[in-house]
């Protein structure tokens, strides 16, 4: 074919499909990718996606990349037996780019966090959403597309949040991408009002905040109460230290028929002690600060701090001849009237009750306490258990329950006066809060207010208090989900968990049918079409939460045939390349570019054995061949 008479169209073609366009494309996109690998490791996951993986100028390349693999098979039309190889690998990648743009924009991601024993029939969103709450009023206005991502912007392009019914109207005025709460606090308030400042730390992060008596904060993963003791509930707290301590301040109650006797649990530990004039004594076999039954059904103590402590009993008369007691009790000081052993009462009218210090327990992962004499302990709840209370001074970490986590007292104030600012910190962190400055409006009511993501802001608006919520919004799954167990794995000797798993019910509403399911790291599940991953684990007031990874990707088929299809397309082109060479074809002709024959020379003195076995003139027509042939094979 002449150039002259080609057509604009194809030499578009030809240009699109080159292997020039697409080696440069590739080049592009490796460079691309090694520059977000070491983006990825330097400044997180959510930083790689959104300055690479998910900007337009990568998804541009990838568009290329699929119009470089179009064009490359068009412009081989009509298609020959020879281009099935071809085809299959440049239309599988096609597939794998087409797959991967279906689950971009039909595909759902979100997290689901769960407690063990509670279900959850919805899981939380990428989708953002800003709300008003007061009562049980709720309104809300999505945030479509999401606002800034990792970029500040003023003023952002969303829509209102109107309440007519209120007479409110609130207005994004800032996105920030992160924010931290600037807690400034003062030791001069007019009235007592005790806090303390308290950091928990690991390798690569710290959160502080300071957490007023009587009142919850949190710190990292961690909430925290901050609360006084008595003397005597100091006692309780500090049994793990001075166990004599608490057993001296342990009383055993007696009455028979009225009459009253009260002996001290420290001699009743030594020997039997008499129960005034009865002629019984009584003797103290077992003490327990945290009974509880233990997996082979026998009583057993799980905690040094006494939330539940027992004694158990043995009541004998004096000089009986007869050996063994004629009664015994296993008597709970927090519990009186439980009796856990009927059938070894042998005294029908005797009652008897366990006075000792007892430690309240805990609503939080940490509690933070003020004894009388000024100091300051902290006490962990770790899946539920209390820990062992241990004494906190200012600027000495102390070690938690949690994995590479260590809880530091900072101050601490007697008259603390709190002020609060939120800001935006000097450099966006990797566990980033974004936050939105909110103007509302109500009547002659104009106040601007941030609003930071997951964090329920007050706003009072003359005679009615209302909440801000920016938050992620709640998406249906269409059947319930219920944790029914949630167990960890720690490296032998370390409190560093290797592996956790979650056990679960799914229940589908509809029908009523439940299945089980075990979902572990790099082990998912899937059901009714959502894929769960075991993501993570969170301490919530002393209870495990599961956090799985919620799914569902409608281009995994595609991509995955692409996958196969290139696979096999790459076989194909290299099985037909070896059977060409096996039978002497090439699929790209030798162009000679220099003859001084003619056709009706002699043959050259200088021929080669294979141009010399050629008749006259056979060597021009071959060469006018492979001239000819040599464009067509170039397209």
């Amino acid at each position: 074919m002449n150039a002259t008479h080609r057509r604009p169209w194809r030499d578009a073609l030809h240009a699109i499909g080159s292997l020039r366009v697409g080696t440069a494309v590739l080049a592009a996109m490796m460079l691309a990718l090694g520059a977000a690998t070491a983006i990825e490791s330097s400044r997180g996951t959510e930083y790689a996606l959104e300055r690479i993986y998910l900007s337009t100028w990568f998804t541009m390349l990838l568009a290329m990349l699929g119009l470089n693999m179009i064009a490359a098979v068009a412009m081989r039309w009509p298609l020959q037996r020879k281009h099935i190889g071809f085809v299959l690998t440049h239309a599988s990648v096609v597939a794998i780019l087409l797959g991967a743009w279906t689950t971009r924009h039909f595909g759902i991601d979100g997290q689901l966090s769960i407690a063990e024993g509670r279900s959850r029939d919805s899981f939380t969103s990428t989708q953002e959403m800003l709300a008003i709450a007061y009562g049980e009023q709720n309104i809300t206005v999505d945030l479509e597309p999401p606002i800034g991502g990792l970029e500040s912007v003023d003023r952002p392009v969303t829509p209102d949040l109107a309440d007519n019914s209120l007479g409110a109207l609130m207005t994004i005025e800032r996105y920030v991408p992160d924010s931290v709460v600037q807690q400034h606090v003062t030791d001069d308030g007019t009235d007592a009002s005790h806090a303390v400042q308290v950091s928990v730390t690991r390798a690569d992060s710290q959160e502080t905040s300071w957490v007023f008596e009587g009142k919850t904060a949190h710190a990292g993963p961690a909430s925290i109460k901050y609360r006084s003791a008595t003397g005597e509930q100091m006692i309780g707290f500090l049994a793990a230290e001075k166990r004599d301590r608490w057993i001296a301040a342990g009383t055993i109650s007696t009455d028979l028929g009225g009459t009253q006797a009260d002996v001290s649990l420290a001699e009743c530990l030594e020997s039997p002690m008499p129960i005034g004039d009865s002629g019984y004594l009584v003797k103290v076999i077992n003490v327990w600060t945290h009974a509880s039954v233990r997996s082979d059904g026998e009583l057993g103590n799980i905690s040094s701090l006494p939330t539940n402590p027992a004694v158990e009993l043995e009541i004998t008369e004096a000089g009986s001849q007869e050996p063994g007691p004629v009664d015994r009790r296993l008597v709970f000081s927090e519990y009186p009237d439980f009796d856990a052993s009927p059938d070894a009462h042998r005294i029908d009218n005797l009652k008897v009750t366990f006075f000792c210090p007892v430690v309240p327990k805990s609503e939080t992962d940490v509690e933070i306490i003020r004894g009388p004499d000024g100091g300051i302990f902290a006490r962990f709840t770790w899946e539920g258990t209390p820990e062992d209370v241990v004494r906190l001074e200012i600027g000495h970490p102390v070690e938690t329950p949690w994995p590479e986590r260590y809880l530091i007292l900072n101050r601490r104030f007697a008259h603390a006066n709190l002020h609060t600012k939120i800001a935006p910190p000097e450099a966006t962190r990797t566990d980033r809060v974004p936050a939105m400055l909110v103007r509302v409006r109500r009547g002659e009511f104009d106040e601007s207010v941030w609003v930071r993501r997951g964090k329920p802001t007050p706003v009072h608006l003359g005679d009615q208090d209302v909440q801000l919520v920016y938050t992620k919004k709640q998406r249906p799954l269409g059947f319930a989900v219920t944790l029914d167990q949630f167990s960890i794995s720690y490296y032998p000797g370390t409190r560093r968990p290797r592996s956790f798993q979650s056990l679960l019910t799914f229940a589908d509403q509809a029908t009523g049918r439940e299945e089980q399911r075990l979902v572990s790291m790099n082990h998912p599940t899937t059901y009714g079409g959502m894929t769960f991953f075991q993501s993570s684990y969170q301490m919530d007031n002393g209870r495990t939460r599961s956090v799985l990874s919620v799914s569902r990707d409608p281009g995994m088929t595609i991509t995955f045939l692409g996958y196969l299809g290139t696979s096999l397309g790459m076989l194909v082109v290299l099985f037909s390349r070896m059977r060409d060479r096996r039978h002497g074809q090439h699929s790209i002709p030798t162009v000679i570019r220099k003859t001084h024959a003619t056709e009706n020379s002699a043959e050259p003195e200088n021929a080669t054995p294979e141009f010399a076995s050629h008749e006259p003139g056979t060597f021009v027509r071959q060469q006018r061949e492979v001239v000819h042939a040599a464009p067509e094979a170039k397209r």
